[in-house]
């Protein structure tokens, strides 16, 4: 629990997991509100070199994306072209392509590993460290996307699915960060 705060109308909690659950139901019990939740994994992953491939594409899409946005942010798309403001976008999320995959995925590490005795079996009921290690680069691919595609990766309880739909919408923002990145070195004067 992060933490929590007591008003005349009830208590706010902030928790932070470390994993998926679903909520069966809240129950408020005074002073205490119960809550029933079950833990929610993923299928054991099966084909794990198959996962590994779908990982390497993620990440080879991810660093163009990286690339991308840093033309984009610095100007550097033609020679004399000056950073172009996209202000129809409703929520930038644009910082998760700003950083390197492996160095978002070694922080989301840290934080599961801390207080974690070194012997402690893998998380997430992951059959394997590389598994465990799969599962959490595919949540970390997606987390720069719109709410609706985050909360499917959440739903979905299959790595490589969640891969795949990974790939998919990095494709597309490459695209996406191409195109802007084109446009923006025509160096175009809007009135």
């Amino acid at each position: 629990m992060e933490w929590q705060r007591r008003s005349d109308a009830g208590v706010s909690v902030k928790l932070r997991g470390i994993g998926r659950v679903i909520i069966q139901g809240i129950s408020q019990l005074d002073p205490f509100i119960q809550v029933g939740a079950n833990e929610y994994n993923d299928e054991p992953a099966g084909d794990l070199d198959g996962l590994r491939a779908l990982g390497e594409e993620v990440r080879a899409l991810h660093t163009d994306c990286v690339g991308l946005q840093r033309k984009i942010d610095t100007g550097d798309t033609e020679e004399g072209a000056a950073a172009f403001d996209w202000g129809h976008e409703r929520t930038d999320t644009s910082h998760v392509f700003r950083r390197p995959l492996d160095d978002q995925i070694a922080a989301l590490r840290r934080v599961l590993d801390s207080g974690k005795d070194v012997d402690a079996p893998p998380a997430w009921a992951c059959v394997s460290r590389e598994a465990e290690d799969l599962q959490l680069l595919s949540f970390a691919a997606v987390a720069g996307f719109d709410p609706a595609v985050r909360m499917r990766a959440l739903d979905t309880q299959d790595t490589a699915e969640r891969m795949r739909e990974a790939r998919a919408r990095l494709e597309q923002h490459r695209q996406m960060l191409a195109a802007k990145s084109a446009l923006a070195g025509l160096d175009l004067k809007l009135e």
